[in-house]
């Protein structure tokens, strides 16, 4: 199991009027959306992600392929509308 702790720091109240406390790091947002979008297209890799406010947690899938398979096969989650 992954977790992500503070993932929602973007979108706590002060943070975009206090721009200097993160300064340019992209949101972890991105990550989760990327991990959800994998999920639903690769099948066998997650089995599950739990989300709150707090952390997010991702568990890979018993059956999963070795992480050097996956990073080289394509992934198709992307739809153009």
């Amino acid at each position: 199991m992954y977790i992500t702790e503070d993932w929602a720091w973007v979108h706590w109240a002060g943070t975009q009027e206090n721009p200097t406390w993160m300064g340019q790091k992209h949101a972890l947002t991105n990550l989760l959306f990327e991990i959800c979008m994998a999920s639903a297209s690769t099948g066998g890799v997650i089995s599950d992600i739990y989300v709150n406010s707090n952390f997010f947690a991702v568990r890979k899938a018993k059956n999963c392929p070795p992480l050097e398979d996956f990073l080289s096969a394509p992934i198709g989650y992307l739809r153009r509308l």
